[in-house]
């Protein structure tokens, strides 16, 4: 069967059940609208935890299959849930693993033309310092990577706004780290990256127990002990390849021109629905805060108002914020829909 399996895998069981759910039905609603030729392609929910009511309700309009798991390490661990995602049972040759906070805003079947190798995109930040790299390698008796590249921001540096660009650091070469909030790799070699990703993770946590705050980035987070797996991954079994943006793109993307809103298919909303006020959850409110997160790396943060207003109509405003305003009403538009 052509296309792949595209799995999440929300939380249901812990604090922040409530969050997966809004999660989960703005992912499958963003799905039922925009997913285009790819929707016959398997839809999976891998769920830790029993799905809340209305997410069984839509996951049924969308066709979505529902698995229930239990928490890797009993929740130690928890963004290592992840791989529970690799736990299904496979309906194609491909998995297609993204994390609740993806938004399909177009159709992502382009995804079907790409090689069978693993796929993915660099983190959007240089998050881990060297002594970082080397404090973890030398615990697991390895040297550190010793290939460099940019991750997103330094890449798109000379595009976006100096305050987008978040400092020189990004503008460094860096170990390559990766974002693994959406990740494809062929069936076939699926339960060997499980395994090793997962080794690689139960290593760290070893020696870098998670519950010590200095450990997050190293344990408790996903992505360092991804990072580590794929650069093994890659010295063994060859290149990997990079997902073009439209099939994952955030922000940056569009304020940098290389996409417009309306090219955007799987968008991953890092930040949002976590912007507002815990206690008064407010869905189109926190899109109103995403919006203003996201353009407060082009204006200045003293401005608000009608000084904003006069402000943005003294320096006019570029066709990349424009479309940074109109992927915010895209996004708008689903939460409006599916939020509950």
């Amino acid at each position: 069967m052509p296309g792949a399996d595209v799995v999440t895998v929300p939380d249901f069981s812990g604090p922040a059940a409530s969050l997966f759910e809004v999660r989960t039905l703005l992912f499958l609603g963003s799905w039922l609208d925009h997913a285009g030729e790819a929707r016959d392609w398997p839809l999976h929910l891998a769920c830790v935890g029993e799905p809340p009511p209305r997410v069984r309700a839509l996951a049924e309009r969308a066709g979505a299959h529902i698995s229930l798991h239990a928490a890797l390490e009993n929740g130690r661990i928890p963004t290592y849930n992840k791989l529970l995602g690799f736990d299904i049972e496979p309906r194609t040759e491909r998995l297609l693993l993204v994390d609740t906070d993806v938004l399909f805003l177009g159709d992502p079947s382009a995804l079907d033309r790409l090689d069978d190798r693993l796929s993915l995109v660099p983190a959007g930040s240089h998050r881990i310092p060297p002594e970082m790299w080397q404090r973890g390698c030398a615990a697991l008796g390895r040297e550190v990577p010793t290939k460099r590249i940019l991750c997103q921001r330094g890449e798109l540096a000379d595009r976006i706004p100096v305050r987008a660009v978040h400092g020189p650091k990004h503008r460094e070469r860096m170990v390559p780290y990766y974002n693994s909030g959406v990740l494809m790799i062929p069936w076939r070699d699926a339960d060997a990256f499980r395994k090793h990703w997962l080794d690689v993770a139960l290593r760290l946590v070893e020696h870098f127990p998670p519950e010590v705050l200095e450990h997050q980035k190293i344990s408790k987070e996903d992505q360092y002990g991804m990072a580590l797996t794929v650069d093994d991954w890659e010295r063994e079994r060859g290149e990997i390849q990079r997902l073009p943006p439209p099939l994952h793109s955030g922000w940056l993307q569009v304020m940098a021109g290389v996409l417009r809103a309306d090219e955007v298919a799987v968008y991953h909303a890092v930040h949002f629905l976590r912007l507002g006020d815990p206690e008064h959850f407010d869905a189109l409110a926190e899109v109103d805060a995403y919006g203003r997160f996201i353009l407060e790396h082009v204006y200045p943060p003293d401005l608000s108002g009608r000084a904003l207003a006069a402000w943005r109509r003294l320096s006019g405003e570029p066709e990349p914020i424009r479309q940074v305003r109109a992927l915010i009403e895209r996004i708008r538009a689903v939460v409006e829909r599916y939020a509950p």
